[in-house]
């Protein structure tokens, strides 16, 4: 089984814990975690197992959404908390996701 990756820069964050937890029904578990390097660099991994709605939560506590559908994602930004420099530049179904919600006035 190959694992997909989450991949990314948040430049703001270097040296601090990122993570990556799913959802079974209500609740939360870990998938994978780690520690931003100097440059704002991380990568997380997951499996095809680890399917449907999950999120990356760094010490601001501000979740970043994401869908896991098994490709791999990228995330470039300042910081989670950085809505306005935050982007997906990598995974359709994300990509998709973001302009969707972009377009909408309500969100």
């Amino acid at each position: 089984m190959t694992a997909q990756s989450i991949t990314g820069n948040l430049n703001q964050l270097v040296k601090q814990e990122i993570i990556l937890e799913g959802f079974n029904g209500l609740k939360t578990y870990p998938i994978s975690n780690t520690i931003i390097d100097e440059k704002g660099n991380f990568k997380l991994t997951y499996s095809k197992s680890d399917h449907g709605v999950g999120y990356l939560m760094s010490a601001e506590e501000k979740p970043l959404f994401v869908i896991l559908s098994g490709e791999d994602i990228e995330v470039v930004g300042v910081s989670l908390s950085d809505m306005e420099t935050l982007k997906i530049t990598k995974g359709k179904e994300n990509l998709t996701g973001r302009r969707l919600s972009a377009s909408d006035p309500t969100t």
